[in-house]
C-alpha cells in the first residue's frame, strides 16, 4: 500500500512539475520577445541606432522599423543625437518602434 501511494504521489508531482515548467518556458519566451528602452540617442547612422538609458542598447534599423517624431511618422534619417527616445527592440536586435520627442 505504501509503495502504491509513493508511486501515485511521484506521478502527481511529475505532472505538476511538467505543468509549471511549461508555464515558465511559455512566460519567459513571451517576456523576452521585445525589450522596451527609454533614454537618449547616443549614436545613429543609416543602419543602427544606440539609445542610452538605464542600459546602452544598440539595434539595427530594419525596413519594418516604425519611427515617430513628436507623434508623427518620420524617417530614420530624422533621428538626431541627444533626441529623447522610447523604443522597442526584438530578439533579432532590430528596432521595432522608435518614438522621439524634441
Amino acid at each position: 500500500m505504501v509503495g502504491q501511494d509513493a508511486r501515485k504521489a511521484a506521478r502527481h508531482f511529475a505532472r505538476v512539475a511538467l505543468a509549471i515548467s511549461a508555464f515558465m518556458v511559455t512566460t519567459a519566451a513571451h517576456a523576452v520577445t521585445e525589450k522596451h528602452v527609454q533614454g537618449v540617442i547616443t549614436a545613429v547612422n543609416a543602419t543602427s541606432v544606440t539609445i542610452q538609458g538605464k542600459y546602452v542598447v544598440t539595434g539595427r534599423l530594419d525596413p519594418k522599423t516604425r519611427v515617430m517624431l513628436n507623434g508623427r511618422r518620420a524617417a530614420a534619417a530624422d533621428l538626431k543625437l541627444t533626441d529623447d527616445a522610447r523604443a522597442e527592440i526584438n530578439l533579432d536586435e532590430a528596432w521595432v518602434d522608435i518614438e522621439v520627442t524634441r
